[in-house]
Formats: structure tokens, C-alpha cells, sequence
């Protein structure tokens, strides 16, 4: 019997409760069961199984449905198996990375180890062990190169400096797993167990049977370019599996060299902890109390001992272990695998160098941005450049941009043109904001306003600002800070900015800075682009004096003079130029000697800007200084005529 129009309205529902309902209109339409109580009878239950039945049923189709799409996908394993088909391999987990300076002292027969080292029969192999504490743990890293020795004379003692410079170390518990290969066996796999294998330390070898060696000398390589594949190519891939586990597998004896029946397969890979290692490898006092111990694998000739140093920044602060990360989330596979789709893994456009670098770094990269060098100022033709703003911190370290450079960008761009990682450049913001208030109809007390509006202003620099191409618009901060309280009838905001610069300290240089954004010149006769303290060199001033303490500010005529910190004696009168209009800083060429405290490592420039809208250009980002808020509420008075 056909099903009547009226009970044909709802099909398309899948709740239970429905379906029940549909099912009972149904048989009540039929004359066995026209007058049928179906709540008081064992045809209820009957319903019930059915109905349930139907909405698991039809819940299932709607996620198998869903899964089958990356678009809808919900989990990570659908999402991987997915993007297998636009060839995109989501990132793994990442072990943290540090460069050190690892130091020899001999014990006995200085002469001897000095000569060994300059025949380079010293050095530090690749994947020798070492190890640091952190919090309550201990973390294993390895060496990711070969590294040699190198004598580079005595220090102030007289003793010989033998050393081993930017070793670059990689967080992780080196493993070896073998499989033997059964042809028999059609649907072998060979899966690592281990779930956090670090995808970029996986190196395989491949032997005959356990009795030959040959194959232990030379690793086969992995492949990521099938073009580069032929009949021979000793190559493996790497792919994940849908428990999360990696998959090595071999070419067909097409495109690579197949394995063959009896074949033993062993491979190393390193098992990391992700995000959980970053800040590894410094001590409160370095190099004095060393963090690291060089766990060595080698029998030495001469007997010394080892001291590993972490490798300090421009501020003279040691740098921790940093870019651990965790497996690529979902969602970021959903986002990338097609934008990596689109660049083909090569290069040739602005966003082709942004997807790649998203793909390798998402788990770590906030920000990127790309720009031609006909853009760049000035202008550098044959060359592109990409700036990096990461998740923690300002900046990438130096050993991230090599490697972005090298290991990435060089192998898939274009071969006439010569990628540059640049850092990014930050404008600090400092809003001076009052709010008028009629004392009558607040709902709160002044104090609550004046706190939730400094709140506000900090979250809004981080929502809105914090990225490149994110630009500061005055009027969307003042339209929302008077709808904190219905008593603020009106909101004025005074901006100020500034911006950082590191000199080469010891060194002379010419220096430009750029605000990028037009300045004002002259306010109430008050010099109003100024700098902060800083050392300059003996002799350089015109009045010949020893190193002194200065400070540089503009006339509000375009020209820069420099003075004295102590009684704002003019020093060098035409110390720079000042481009008002485009908001460019020039100094002449000029020395900044190495100051005795770390506080002025940095020279910080301030500036008023001419609009109350500030603009990002290029790779710099606009943050709001969170601890340079000003907030201020005055009350409406009104007087009587």
C-alpha cells in the first residue's frame, strides 16, 4: 500500500521522535490498525526499535557522507586519508631545534689534539646523543649533521680554543625497528609503532639478508618529487596512516627501486615531544653551568672533556630550544591541503612561497606575507621576500630562516629567482584615550569603565592588529569604547607610535628607519620624533668628547641633530635627515658602542603620526603596546546661561 501524501511531508526529518510519529501515522491510515492505542501496547516498543533503528541509519549516511569530502570532514583521519588525493602529507610532530658551540679542552698532549683537529679527524657525527634537563624531565637531542673541530688559537688564559661552531641539535629518542620483506604476503605493511615519530629524521636502509652489509653504507633517500624517480632511484615514502602511525613504503620498479622477497629493511627515526621541549637547553648561569652533556659514541685518541655552549642572541641572552610542535590539527589540514594543491610544490607566485611555508610551519607560523623585489625598498630585482611572524615571540631564530631558505624555498622555486627571508618590522602603538561621562547615568563606578576600557583596547590590538596587512582605524576603537557604558557620550583619542632598531654594535654604519606612515613635524614648538638613551663613539662628535651617553631629535624642519644625555649639549648638529611625508628616519654613518647593561641593546624611536589611522605596509606589523595604555574619564558639566 503506498504511503499518503501527509506522511510523505517528513521523510526528509531523522530524529527519532519523528520518525516514531511517522510510523504511527502510517499504520493508523491502515484499516487493521485504524483504531490501534499504539502508546499502550507492545506495538510501542516495536516502534521504538525501528525508530531507532531509522535515525541510526540515517545518521550514519549523513557522517559517511561527510567524511567522504574534506570540506565537512570530522576527523583527522578522514582528513588525512583526503588529502592524500591532492598529494599534501600532513605535518608530523616536530621535535624543537637549538644551535650550540661545542668546546674541547685536552687533558694531556695539547700539541697532538691540536693537530688532529686541523687534519679533521675530530669532529662531532651525525646523530651523536645529547642530553639536557627541563622542569622535571629529561630530553634527549641529536646532532644533525657532521660537525668538525677547528683550533681558532688561546684565549686570555693561553689555553687552546678548539671548538665546534653552530651545531645544530634536534629534540628527539633515536629508534631502529627492521622488517624483513615477505612476498608472500600481499598486504604487508611496514608500520612504525611509535605515534610521535618525528617524519623529517626517518632515514631507511636496505639489505639483502642479515648477512650482507652493503646496505647498511648507503641510506636510501626519500622521495617528494616522483619526477625526480626512475626504474633505480633507492628511494622510500613516507605517508600516515589512519591510526596516526607512519607507513613506509617503496617504489614499484617504475618509479623507484623495488624491494624484493627476503630483503631486510631497517629503519632509525627520532621519537619527539612536540611543543613540550621548547624552552630546553638554557640554565640559569650559561656557559658556566653548562645545560647540555655530550653523550659521545666515539673511542677518542686523546682524552678531553666537552663543554657545550648555548648560542646567545644580539641582546646577550642564551636561546632556548624553540619550533617543537604537535601533529597538524584537522583543521589545518582542511585549510592547506588545497592551497598546497594549488602551487603544484613549486613556487612561482607570491602565494605559492605563502602556501608552502604554511604547510611546513602552521603549527608554529601566526603571520606571513610575501612580497617581489621590484617592491621591495629598494628595489632588488631576482629576488622575492617572505617575513615570518611566528606564534611566540617576534621572530624566527636564525637556523629557522637557513633552513626556510634552503631546505624549502630554494628546491621548488623558480631558478632565476632567489628567496629571502626578511624579519618582520613592528610599529608600537600608544593610544592616550579620554572619555566624557554624564556622572547621572552610570551604571557602574568610574574606575570599572576606566579598567574595561584598558582591557578593551589591549584585546583589541591583539584581534585585530598583531598580523601583517592589518591596519589601525581609530574610528572602530572609539565607536566600540563608548558602548562600554551608556553614560560615555563622547571619545577622543591621541596617538603616538614607536619603533625599535638594533644597531651593529663596535661597527660604523648608515642607518634608515621607516615609520611608513606620514608624520607630524612640529607641535606647540616641542620636538616630538625623538630617540632613547643610547652610547655613541669617542671622537665622532663635534665636540670631540669621550663616549657619552646621547640621544637624537628631529628640529621640525627635517633635520636630526644629536645631544647630550646629561646637560642636552648639542653633539653632531646634522646627525640625520627626516622625510615627514613618508615617514623615513636616515642617520649618518655613525658608532654605536656595545653599552654595559642589556637595557639599551635596543634603540627605540618615537614618532607622532600626522593621521590618527595608521597604516601596515609590506612586512611590518602594528601592535598596540599593552603596557602603554593611557585611559583617562572626565565628567560632562553643563552650565546654565
Amino acid at each position: 500500500m503506498a504511503l499518503s501524501n501527509k506522511t510523505l511531508q517528513s521523510i526528509e526529518s531523522l530524529d527519532f521522535s519523528t520518525i516514531k510519529e511517522d510510523l504511527k501515522l502510517y499504520l493508523s491510515n491502515q484499516d487493521v490498525f485504524k483504531d490501534y492505542d499504539f502508546e499502550g501496547s507492545g506495538m510501542s516498543i516495536l516502534l521504538d526499535v525501528l525508530a531507532y533503528n531509522t535515525h541510526h541509519m540515517g545518521f550514519y549516511a549523513n557522517m559517511l557522507a561527510n567524511e567522504a569530502f574534506l570540506d565537512s570532514c570530522v576527523l583527522r583521519s578522514s582528513a588525512v586519508s583526503l588529502a592524500k588525493s591532492l598529494g599534501y602529507s600532513p605535518r608530523s610532530r616536530r621535535g624543537s631545534e637549538i644551535v650550540v658551540d661545542v668546546y674541547l679542552s685536552p687533558q694531556s698532549r695539547e700539541d697532538e689534539l691540536i693537530t688532529l683537529v686541523n687534519s679533521r679527524s675530530v669532529r662531532i657525527l651525525e646523530r651523536e646523543l645529547f642530553s639536557t634537563s627541563f622542569g622535571d624531565k629529561n630530553y634527549f637531542f641529536y646532532s644533525t649533521g657532521t660537525y668538525y673541530f677547528r683550533y681558532e688559537g688561546q684565549d686570555s688564559n693561553g689555553d687552546p680554543i678548539i671548538v665546534a661552531r653552530d651545531v645544530l641539535l634536534r629534540e628527539g629518542k633515536l629508534k631502529t625497528e627492521t622488517f624483513v620483506v615477505n612476498a608472500s604476503n600481499e598486504s604487508q605493511k611496514f608500520i612504525l609503532s611509535d605515534i610521535n615519530v618525528d617524519d623529517r629524521s626517518i632515514v631507511v636502509f636496505v639489505k639483502s639478508s642479515f648477512n650482507e652489509s652493503e646496505g647498511i653504507v648507503e641510506p636510501w633517500r626519500r622521495s617528494v618529487n616522483i619526477v625526480e624517480n626512475d626504474v633505480g632511484s633507492r628511494v622510500f615514502f613516507v605517508q600516515e596512516t589512519y591510526d596516526g602511525k607512519f607507513e613506509i613504503y617503496f617504489g614499484d620498479g617504475v618509479l623507484g627501486r623495488s624491494i624484493e622477497n627476503g630483503n631486510i629493511i631497517l629503519v632509525t627515526y627520532a621519537s619527539c615531544s612536540g611543543e613540550e621541549s621548547n624552552g630546553a637547553g638554557i640554565t640559569d648561569n650559561p656557559p658556566s653551568n653548562p645545560s647540555f652533556s655530550y653523550l659521545r659514541n666515539q673511542e677518542d685518541e686523546i682524552q678531553f672533556s666537552r663543554e657545550v655552549r648555548v648560542k646567545r642572541n644580539s641582546f646577550n641572552k642564551p636561546m632556548a630550544a624553540s619550533g617543537g610542535q604537535e601533529k597538524e590539527t584537522r583543521d589545518s589540514i582542511r585549510y592547506y591541503a588545497p592551497k598546497v594543491y594549488e602551487t603544484q610544490d613549486r613556487a612561482v607566485t607570491l602565494n605559492d612561497y605563502i602556501a608552502l611555508l604554511q604547510q611546513s610551519y602552521s603549527g608554529s607560523i601566526k603571520s606571513i606575507h610575501a612580497w617581489g623585489g621590484e617592491d621591495n625598498d629598494p628595489p632588488e630585482y631576482g629576488k622575492v621576500f617572505i617575513s615570518v611572524r611566528p606564534v611566540v615571540g617576534f621572530f624566527i631564530t636564525t637556523q629557522e630562516k637557513i633552513n626556510l631558505e634552503n631546505n624549502i624555498l630554494a628546491r621548488k622555486n623558480v631558478v632565476t629567482v632567489t628567496p629571502r627571508i626578511r624579519d618582520p618590522e613592528y610599529i608600537f602603538i600608544t593610544p592616550s584615550v579620554n572619555l566624557k561621562y554624564k556622572d547621572n547615568e552610570l551604571s557602574t563606578s568610574v574606575s570599572i569603565i576606566e579598567d574595561t576600557a584598558i582591557s578593551y583596547i589591549r584585546d583589541f590590538g591583539v584581534e585585530n592588529l598583531s598580523a601583517f596587512e592589518k591596519n589601525f582605524y581609530s574610528a572602530q576603537m572609539i565607536k566600540n569604547l563608548l558602548e562600554i557604558d551608556t553614560s560615555l557620550k563622547s571619545c577622543t583619542i591621541d596617538i603616538s607610535f614607536y619603533k625599535k632598531f638594533t644597531p651593529i654594535f663596535n661597527s660604523k654604519f648608515t642607518y634608515s628607519v621607516s615609520f611608513e606612515n606620514k608624520l607630524t613635524e612640529l607641535s606647540a614648538n616641542n620636538y616630538i620624533n625623538s630617540s632613547t638613551f643610547f652610547t655613541f663613539g669617542k671622537g665622532e662628535n663635534s665636540l670631540n668628547l669621550p663616549s657619552v651617553a646621547a640621544y637624537f631629535k628631529d628640529n621640525g624642519r627635517g633635520k636630526i641633530s644629536l645631544y647630550q644625555r646629561s646637560d642636552d649639549t648639542l653633539l653632531v648638529e646634522n646627525y640625520g635627515t627626516i622625510n615627514y611625508e613618508t615617514g623615513k628616519i636616515d642617520l649618518k654613518s655613525s658608532t654605536f658602542l656595545l653599552p654595559s647593561s642589556l637595557e639599551a641593546y635596543e634603540i627605540t624611536i618615537f614618532a607622532k603620526p600626522f593621521d590618527e589611522d595608521i597604516f601596515s605596509k609590506r612586512n611590518t606589523i602594528l601592535e598596540i603596546d599593552p603596557e602603554n595604555v593611557n585611559v583617562s574619564l572626565t565628567p560632562i558639566t553643563t552650565t546654565r546661561i
